[in-house]
Formats: structure tokens, sequence, C-alpha cells
């Protein structure tokens, strides 16, 4: 019997949860630091439940039981602010619990059909650039959001808090404090501007500027962040930024016991001498302190030496954000009815 795809209610949150409660249960197999409790499907309940909220959504159907959903919302990101640098200013988004089909079925036909039944509406309201995370395990997933022209955006990664190998010994790696102000806007920037080099590619917005020094300032007086600087003969090189995972973040991809790096930057002249490494033995040091099991970090997909640095010591994809950007023409190019 053929599946039929119809829009997602209230009344569907229970099988749906169900569905993403034993896609979890699967992707803790690959990933045990995954939250646990993401496997009752209580939990998963109001996990979608919540999304539900906000989002629209449909669901396939095989007869009269769920064998796959999808829920997305529409994002606006304030122009000014640094989130604006990650996400097109104008765009839909499936987030990590936004969606899951059933294992036994044919997931790759019920994606395709679902987002083909979910995304006219964000075309017709000149949404054109759509995003999907998924579990980075999800061979199937990723088959079909492949299939549909969608391709690797940005991954999130995972790793423990213990020890890693030792870097450079010639460099003084202190906490930061509201004094470091300058020295950290600076290699903020510095990242961003890392960011909008080749093969990467992402704008660089002079915008932020004034958001990025805020936010860094709040940061230097919260106890529970902690910016970690890398200073050579004095001058600062390096550094991590730490923070609590942030909100928008899944809950089924942040344990209780997670710390989240946002920042992780070394100057161009001081890479590949280890000042990386030393930042990052420091960073897990005092994660390991403050009762931290896990660190989460997010690197883009193009960031061919980010993506290299970050593998090597030790972090696992978790997560990958998927992009595709529907040609803009299609707006007044159709075909007449």
């Amino acid at each position: 019997m053929a599946f039929t795809v119809e829009p997602f209610g209230r009344a569907h949150v229970g099988e749906a949860a169900a569905l993403l409660a034993a896609r979890h249960r699967t992707d803790r197999t690959r990933e045990p630091g995954l939250p646990a409790d993401g496997e009752d499907p209580g939990t998963a309940a109001t996990v979608v439940a919540a999304i539900a909220r906000s989002a629209a959504g449909v669901v396939a159907l095989r007869g009269r039981r769920v064998v796959g959903y999808i829920l997305g919302s529409t994002i606006l990101p304030v122009p000014a602010t640094r989130g604006a640098l990650y996400l097109d200013p104008r765009s839909a988004l499936v987030g990590y619990a936004g969606h899951a089909a059933d294992p036994a079925e044919d997931a790759v036909a019920i994606y395709r059909a679902l987002y083909a039944a979910l995304s006219p509406a964000w075309v017709e309201a000149g949404y054109y650039v759509h995003y999907v995370a998924l579990p980075a395990s999800d061979g199937a997933a990723r088959d079909a959001w492949f299939s549909l022209g969608f391709g690797h955006d940005a991954t999130l990664a995972a790793r423990d808090t213990t020890a890693p190998e030792a870097g450079a010994a010639d460099v003084d790696v202190r906490r930061g404090t509201p004094a470091d102000l300058d020295d950290v806007v600076r290699m903020a920037l510095g990242l961003y501007r890392h960011h909008a080099s080749a093969p990467i590619y992402l704008p660089y917005l002079g915008e932020v500027e004034p958001d990025e020094r805020s936010a860094q300032a709040q940061a230097l007086v919260d106890p529970e962040c902690a910016h970690w600087i890398a200073r050579r003969d004095g001058r600062a090189i390096g550094m991590h930024v730490l923070q609590p995972p942030p909100p928008w973040l899944s809950a089924l991809l942040r344990s209780e016991r997670s710390t989240y790096l946002l920042h992780g930057y070394t100057e161009a002249a001081a890479r590949g001498g280890g000042v990386g490494r030393a930042l990052l033995a420091r960073s897990l040091a005092w994660a390991r302190e403050a009762g931290h099991a896990h660190c989460l970090l997010h690197f883009l997909a193009a960031n061919v030496s980010g993506a290299r640095f970050w593998l090597a010591a030790g972090f696992r994809p978790i997560e990958l954000r998927l992009r595709r950007a529907v040609d803009g023409r299609i707006a007044w190019a159709r075909p007449s009815q």
C-alpha cells in the first residue's frame, strides 16, 4: 500500500514522537554520549509538541499509521547580529528533532514526498534557502536530502573532556578578563575573516561588529563562560571561547554536563605550531574541573583547516546541517497557467 501525505496535527504528536525516540535509540548506539532520555517516547513527545507549536509540518501515512514527519520553521535573522553570519537572511529550517521516518519503510521516498508537500509554502513566501539538520550517522536521511539538492553546510561535533595531546610549550595560556576585550573582539573578527576566505566564502558583515563586542563583553563577566587566550611574547595569537550550549541546540544533542566551544581561533602566522592544541588542552581541563563531561562545537563543512584540526583532536560528527538554495528566478520564471 502506498503512503499518503497530510498536514501535521496534534493527533500525530504521539506517533511522530515514537519515530523520533526510535531514531534516537539507534543514534545512541553510534554515539553513546547523546542524552539517554531522548529514547523515551514521552520525552520525545514533549520535544515534538514544542516544535509543532511554532512550526508547520506534514506527515506520511501508510493507512492511518504515521511512517514519517517533517516540521519546519521560517527564519528571519536580525541583520546586524552575529547569528546573521551563519544563516541566510530569509530561510526555512527543519531542525534535528523536526523529522523522522520509519526505518522499516522507504525513508528516501518518504522524505522526498514530505519535502515536496511542505516546501511550496516556503517558496511562495520567498523563503528560498532551506536547511535541515540530521544525525551524522543516518545514511538513509542523508541520501534522501542529498537527492533533493541539499549539500553539507555545517557539522556539530562532540568529544569527551579527557586530556588531549599536549600543544606548544612556548605559549602562555591564561583565562581572559574584561581587560582583554579588545584582543577577544579582534580575534573573533579574525575568525569571521577566515570564514570569508576560500573555499568557505561566508560573507563578512562589518555591521555585526558592535553586536560581537557587546556579546563578548557580557561573556567575559559570566562565570559560566571561559575565554582562554594564548599569548606569545605578550601578543594574543589565539583563543577558545566556551559557553553553555545555546538554547537553539536540540535537547536531544545536549547532555546535562556539556559545554559549547563557540570560537576557536589561531592567527594564520601561528597555525600548525601547536597553539590550537595548547588552547584545547586548557579548555578541556577547565571543562572537566567545571563538571562537564562533553564538549560540543560547530564547524563549517567548507572550513578545510578547521575540519582537519577538530577531527584530528578527537571530535566526532553527531549532526549535519544541510542547505539548499532554490533559484530565485522561480519568483517570476514559471509556466503560464
